[in-house]
C-alpha cells in the first residue's frame, strides 16, 4: 500500500497496531468500550492519569474502574438506552463528570463520547481532559470574586462610617471619590464636584489670603515623587469660603509601579486648635501678670492677647468703683487687625446697676454672660459701639476678689459666636488669675506703704534714741560727779551707811550710763542707710583683738583663728559683732584661762562662722533666750552687764541676711554660729 493511499484512508481503516501507536502518543487519555461497557482501548496517557495499566483494565467493565459508585447505575442505563436506539446524554457532547483513580482519588474530567460503528454494533470512544486544576482555579476565582465583593462592601461601609474625611484624585488632581464625612467637612456633595481639581477647589489659598501655587502644593507632590506624607497640619477651604484646620496625610495610588493618582485622608482639628488658642491665651495672661508692675499696665496687654488668640475684636476692662457707685472703663484692647474699631475712650462710666446690660448682669450674678445678638444689649454705650462697628455678639466675665466682683471684662465680635464650655472655663480661670494678681498688687502696695512707714519710724526712733541718750546722760553725769565729789570730800564725816549710799549712787549711775549707751547702740544696729562692702574678716579680727588687748592680757586668754574669708557687709557693724562675741567668751570664763577658737567654712552663697570657747556654758533650754534683750542666764553680781550684747549681735547678723544660733553644755564651754553673705561679683 503506497503512502498516498494510506493518507486517503480513514483512521479506522488503519490496522489496529497503527491506531494504537497513534493513541499512545496522544497527551490526553483515550478510552474505548463496547456496547456492554467492556474496555477495548486504554492508551498510555489513560494509564498515567488513572493509575491502571492497559493489561489491568482491558476486557473489564468501565464501571468497575473510573466510574464513581453513585454514577454506575446511570452509566449502565445509558448504554442500554443507546443500544436500544434511544440515544444517550453523553453522545457527541462535551460534558464535565467525576472519575476515579486507582487509589480512590477523584478527578474532574471533561469528555466527549462518540460512537464508531463496527459490524452490527458500535464502539464508544472518548477523549478525557483532566480539568481538576482548572476547576480548582475556577473555584478559587469565584471565592476571590466573592471576597472582593465583600471587601468592596466593607470598604464602602468603612469609608462611609469612618470619622475622617477622605478623597481620591487622578494624576491631574481631579476628584474621583469623596466619602460622606469629607462631604460634611468641606460642605460639598461628591456628585456636584466630581472631576473638579481639588487643589483649586479646597487648597488654592492660605488663611491669610495669599495664593498657593500648585507647583508648591505638598498634596500634589504625591504624583510627582510618589512619596507618602503622614500627619501634616494644613487648612482646607470650605464651600462657604471659611478655612477648616485639618490634620491630613496623603499617599500615591500605585499600579504596576505607575502612579494613577493619590488619596488624602484628613481630620478636622478645629476643636483642638480652639483649645490650643485658649491655652495659649491663658499662658500669655499668666506671663503678662508675672511681669506687670501694676493692674493698669498689665490689663491692656492681656486684653489684646485674648482678642488675638480667641478671635475677639474689641475688649474693655470695667473697674467697679463702689464708693462712687459706677463702673469705670479703665483699659480697652483690640485685635491687631481691628485697630480701626472703637469702643469708648478710657474713663467712661456706667451706673452700678444689676440691669445695666452685660456689664451689670456679670457684676450682679458673678457669672459669665454671653450675648449672641447685640440687639439684646441694653447698655447705651456698648450698643452704640455695636451699631457703629457692626458687632454681632458680646461676652463678659467677672474678676472676683474675696467673693466680690472688683472688675468686669467684656469682649465684642463681628462674627456670630456660640458659647462653649472650654471658653467659659478658660475665662473663669483667667478671671481667677487676674483676681489673684489684683490681690497680690494690693498686698504689695500695703507692704510698700508699711515699709515706708517703718523706715520713717526707724528714722524717728534713731532720732529719739539720740535725743533721749543726750537728755538722760546729762542729769546722770551731774548725779555721778556730785556723788563722787561728796564721797571724796565728806567720806570722813559720814558714817558707814552714808558712804555705802554714795558708792551705791555712783555705781548705779555708771550702770545707767552704760545701759543708755547699749540701748543707743541697739537702736542704731541694723538701721538702713549703710551699704554692703567687701570686708576682710582677718584684718577686722586683728583690730578687734587689738581693742580687747587689755582684757585678753588680764585673763591670760588664748585666741586662735584660721584662714578667714572676705564677706559682704558693713564693717562697723561686723566689728561690733566679733567684739561682742569674743568679749562674752572672755567674760563668762571658767577657772581655766579662756581659750577661744574662731573658724569658718564656705557654704552655698554664704560663710558659716564658729566661735568656740571653754567658758562656763549655759543650759541648752536657754539657747534662744540668750539672744533676747535684758535676758540673763548667769548671776549678774558675778557677771555684770546690761544683757543687750547678744541681742545686738542677732540684729547685726539678721540685718545682713544671716542667722545666728548657739550650742552649749554647762561647764563645757559654748559654740556660737552665724552666717554672713559671700562677696558678690559687683563688690
Amino acid at each position: 500500500m503506497d503512502s498516498h493511499r494510506l493518507i486517503e484512508r480513514s483512521p479506522l481503516e488503519l490496522d489496529a497496531e497503527q491506531v494504537r501507536l497513534i493513541l499512545n502518543c496522544a497527551h490526553i487519555p483515550f478510552i474505548a468500550i463496547d456496547q456492554e461497557g467492556l474496555i477495548l482501548e486504554w492508551n498510555r496517557q489513560a494509564e498515567i492519569t488513572f493509575g491502571w495499566s492497559a493489561a489491568e483494565v482491558l476486557g473489564i467493565s468501565l464501571a468497575q474502574t473510573i466510574i464513581p459508585p453513585e454514577s454506575r447505575e446511570k452509566h449502565v442505563a445509558g448504554l442500554t438506552r443507546f443500544k436500544d436506539g434511544g440515544g444517550g446524554a453523553l453522545i457527541n457532547r462535551r460534558v464535565e463528570v467525576s472519575a476515579l483513580k486507582k487509589d480512590g482519588e477523584r478527578l474532574k474530567v471533561e469528555l466527549a463520547v462518540f460512537p464508531v460503528p463496527k459490524g452490527d454494533g458500535c464502539i464508544y470512544c472518548a477523549f478525557l481532559y483532566d480539568i481538576t486544576a482548572r476547576q480548582a482555579d475556577k473555584a478559587q476565582l469565584e471565592k476571590q470574586s466573592k471576597q472582593l465583593v465583600v471587601t468592596q462592601t466593607n470598604l464602602s461601609a468603612a469609608l462611609t462610617c469612618m470619622a475622617d474625611g477622605l478623597y481620591q484624585t487622578d494624576t491631574a488632581g481631579n476628584l474621583t471619590y469623596l466619602n460622606p464625612v469629607g462631604e460634611r467637612m468641606l460642605g460639598y456633595r461628591f456628585e456636584d464636584i466630581c472631576g473638579q481639581n481639588m487643589h483649586e477647589l479646597i487648597h488654592s489659598r492660605f488663611p491669610q489670603g495669599k495664593k498657593r501655587r500648585i507647583a508648591s502644593c505638598w498634596l500634589q507632590a504625591a504624583v510627582d515623587d510618589g512619596s507618602v506624607c503622614q500627619e501634616r497640619e494644613d487648612y482646607f477651604i470650605h464651600a462657604d469660603g471659611s478655612f477648616v484646620p485639618v490634620l491630613c496625610s496623603r499617599a500615591p495610588l500605585m499600579v504596576d509601579e505607575v502612579c494613577q493618582g493619590f488619596v488624602v485622608c484628613f481630620h478636622d482639628i478645629a476643636d483642638r486648635k480652639a483649645r490650643e488658642r485658649l491655652q495659649s491665651a491663658e499662658e500669655s495672661v499668666i506671663e503678662v501678670l508675672a511681669s506687670a508692675e501694676s493692674v493698669q499696665s498689665g490689663i491692656g496687654k492681656i486684653l489684646e492677647t485674648i482678642c488675638d488668640c480667641c478671635d475677639w475684636d474689641v475688649a474693655g476692662f470695667w473697674e467697679v468703683c463702689f464708693q462712687d457707685n459706677f463702673f469705670k472703663l479703665t483699659v480697652t484692647g483690640y485685635r491687631q487687625r481691628s485697630r480701626a474699631m472703637t469702643l469708648a475712650p478710657a474713663g467712661q462710666t456706667l451706673a452700678l446697676k444689676a440691669d445695666a446690660g452685660i456689664i451689670g448682669r456679670v457684676w450682679s450674678t458673678q457669672k459669665a454672660v454671653w450675648i449672641p445678638d447685640m440687639a439684646q444689649e441694653t447698655t447705651v454705650l456698648i450698643r452704640a459701639a455695636g451699631v457703629r462697628n457692626k458687632f454681632a455678639g458680646a461676652f463678659g466675665f467677672p474678676v472676683v476678689l474675696d467673693g466680690q466682683v472688683v472688675a468686669v471684662i467684656h469682649f465684642l465680635s463681628k462674627k456670630d459666636r456660640k458659647p462653649d464650655d472650654d471658653t467659659l472655663h478658660m475665662f473663669g480661670r483667667i478671671g481667677s488669675h487676674i483676681g489673684q494678681f489684683v490681690a497680690r498688687k494690693r498686698a504689695e502696695e500695703q507692704i510698700r506703704q508699711k515699709a515706708e512707714e517703718l523706715a520713717r519710724s526707724n528714722v524717728e526712733l534713731q532720732q529719739f534714741a539720740c535725743v533721749v541718750s543726750h537728755d538722760l546722760q546729762q542729769p546722770l553725769s551731774v548725779i555721778s560727779s556730785h556723788s563722787e565729789l561728796l564721797l571724796e570730800c565728806y567720806s570722813l564725816q559720814l558714817d558707814a551707811d552714808g558712804v555705802d549710799s554714795l558708792r551705791y549712787i555712783c555705781e548705779s549711775t555708771d550702770r545707767m550710763q552704760q545701759l543708755i549707751k547699749d540701748l543707743l547702740m541697739y537702736a542704731r544696729t541694723g538701721m538702713s542707710g549703710w551699704r554692703l562692702h567687701a570686708v576682710d574678716t582677718i584684718s577686722l579680727l586683728k583690730e578687734v583683738l587689738s581693742n580687747l588687748q587689755l582684757s585678753i592680757a588680764d585673763n591670760q586668754a588664748q585666741i586662735l583663728y584660721e584662714s578667714l574669708p572676705t564677706v559682704s557687709g558693713e564693717r562697723t557693724q561686723l566689728f561690733q559683732l566679733f567684739q561682742n562675741l569674743i568679749h562674752n567668751a572672755l567674760k563668762f570664763r571658767s577657772k581655766d584661762p579662756p581659750r577661744v577658737h574662731i573658724r569658718c567654712r564656705k557654704e552655698a552663697g554664704h560663710h558659716l562662722f564658729t566661735i568656740e570657747d571653754n567658758g562656763v556654758g549655759f543650759d541648752k533650754r536657754d539657747s534662744e533666750r540668750i539672744f533676747t534683750a535684758f535676758e540673763r542666764t548667769q548671776d549678774k553680781s558675778e557677771y555684770p552687764g546690761t544683757g543687750i550684747g547678744l541681742s545686738i549681735c542677732k540684729k547685726i547678723v539678721e540685718s545682713h541676711g544671716g542667722k545666728i544660733w548657739a550650742e552649749s553644755v554647762p561647764g563645757e564651754g559654748s559654740r556660737f554660729f552665724f552666717t554672713l553673705p559671700a562677696v558678690s561679683p559687683a563688690e
